[in-house]
C-alpha cells in the first residue's frame, strides 16, 4: 500500500497552488502601496522626469517622488501623509475632494487635465496631469496615482503665438491691401485684409478658390507666372493688371516657404489715372511718377512681408499725385527734372530679398 494516495497528492497540489496565489497577491499589494506597481520600478518612480503622487483610496498621500516636490516647491516631508486637498488652495478643496470620490468609485472617467500650481515663493507652474487607478489582485480599487508634467514653457509659447497672431490680424485689418497665400497650383490657401466693398480686393472673392476662378483669365495668368518666377528666383515680382475700365491693380508677389508664395494686391486706379493725365501734359515725367509712386506705396508693406522693420527709406517728393509732380517739373524740382531727362534714380535692395519690377499691361 503506497504511503500517499492519489487523492492526497491532488489535495497537496491544490494547497501549494493556493499558497502561491496568496503570496503573489500579498506581494502585488505591497508593491502597489510602495509605489512600485508592475511596470514602474522603484528607481523609475523616484527618478522620473515627471512628477508622481500616489494616494490611497481615502486620498492620503502614500508616496511622492522628487520631481513632484520640485514642481510644488515643497519638501517630501510636507506632502507625505497629508490629504491631497491640503496641497490645493482652500477655495478649491471641496470641489477636488468630491471629484476624487467620484473617480475612486468609478463614477467618473479619468481624463487628462491642465492646472496651475502656485508655489510658496509665488511662482506659478502650469502642469498637465494624467491619473491612473491602482487595483489589487481582485480588481478592487485601492488608490490612485497621478503623473504630472511641466508644460509652463509650452503654454508660454502658445500664448506668444496667440499674441502674435492677434497683432497680425489687427495689422491686416488696418491695411487696405489683400494678402493671399498661394500654393504652386494657384490655389488660395488663406486670405487676410482687403476691402469688402471692392470685389477684386474682397476676401470672399478669393477664399478657398483658384486664382483663375476669382480673377479675369489674363490677370490670373500673370499672377501664376509671377508666382512661378518667385519660387524659381526667390525674388519679389511686381505685376500690374486691370479688372475693368478705369480699374487697375498691382500685385506684389513674395516668396514664403516650400512652394508657397504671398500675393499682396492693391488698388492703384487713382495712380494710373493720374499717370495718364500727367502723360498727356508731360510725357517724359510719366516713368518717374510711376516708379516713385510704386516705391512709396509699397515700401512699408514690403518691409513687413520680408520681416525687415529697419529698411532704409528713400526721400519722397512732397506728393506722388500727377498734378504735384507736374507742378514740380514746371518749377524745377531736382527729382522731377531727373525724371524729365528720363533718368530716375533706382532704388536699392535692402540686402535680404532681391526685387525686380515687371509691369504688365
Amino acid at each position: 500500500m503506497p504511503l500517499i494516495s492519489n487523492t492526497q497528492l491532488v489535495l497537496l497540489a491544490v494547497l501549494v497552488f493556493a499558497f502561491c496565489l496568496l503570496i503573489d497577491s500579498l506581494s502585488r499589494r505591497k508593491r502597489l502601496k510602495s509605489g512600485s506597481a508592475p511596470g514602474i520600478p522603484k528607481d523609475l518612480f523616484e527618478d522620473a522626469l515627471v512628477g508622481y503622487l500616489q494616494l490611497d483610496k481615502n486620498g492620503f498621500v502614500e508616496r511622492v517622488n522628487r520631481k513632484e516636490c520640485e514642481l510644488r516647491g515643497i519638501s517630501q516631508a510636507q506632502i507625505l501623509g497629508k490629504h491631497f486637498t491640503e496641497l490645493s488652495p482652500a477655495h478649491s478643496r471641496e470641489r477636488e475632494r468630491r471629484s476624487f470620490e467620484r473617480k475612486i468609485s468609478r463614477q467618473d472617467t479619468l481624463e487628462v487635465y491642465q492646472v496651475k500650481l502656485q508655489r510658496p515663493d509665488g511662482a506659478v507652474v502650469a502642469v498637465e496631469v494624467r491619473e491612473t487607478l491602482l487595483l489589487d489582485g481582485a480588481g478592487k480599487v485601492i488608490g490612485m496615482r497621478s503623473a504630472t508634467m511641466d508644460i509652463t514653457d509650452r503654454e508660454k509659447s502658445e500664448e506668444r503665438a496667440l499674441e502674435t497672431a492677434s497683432e497680425l490680424k489687427a495689422l491686416f485689418q488696418a491695411f487696405p491691401d489683400l494678402f493671399l497665400r498661394l500654393d504652386a497650383e494657384g490655389n488660395v490657401l488663406d486670405c487676410k485684409g482687403g476691402d469688402t466693398e471692392k470685389n477684386l480686393l474682397s476676401p470672399q472673392t478669393f477664399a478657398g478658390r483658384r486664382l483663375h476662378d476669382a480673377l479675369p483669365s489674363n490677370a490670373a495668368d500673370l499672377l501664376v507666372e509671377a508666382a512661378a518666377t518667385v519660387r524659381r528666383t526667390n525674388e519679389v515680382e511686381i505685376v500690374e493688371y486691370s479688372g475693368s475700365e478705369n480699374q487697375f491693380y498691382e500685385c506684389r508677389m513674395l516668396p514664403l516657404y516650400w512652394d508657397h508664395t504671398v500675393a499682396v494686391l492693391r488698388d492703384i486706379s487713382d495712380r494710373k489715372i493720374a499717370e495718364k493725365d500727367l502723360a498727356r501734359c508731360f510725357p517724359k515725367a510719366t516713368s518717374f511718377c510711376r516708379n516713385e509712386a510704386s516705391h512709396h506705396t509699397f515700401s512699408s508693406v514690403s518691409a513687413i512681408a520680408r520681416g525687415d522693420a529697419g529698411s532704409n527709406r528713400r526721400p519722397a517728393l512732397p506728393s506722388t499725385s500727377g498734378m504735384d509732380v507736374a507742378s514740380a517739373a514746371t518749377t524745377g524740382h531736382p527729382a522731377a527734372m531727373d525724371s524729365t531727362r528720363g533718368m530716375p534714380k533706382p532704388s536699392k535692395s535692402d540686402g535680404k530679398t532681391n526685387m525686380r519690377a515687371r509691369l504688365y499691361r
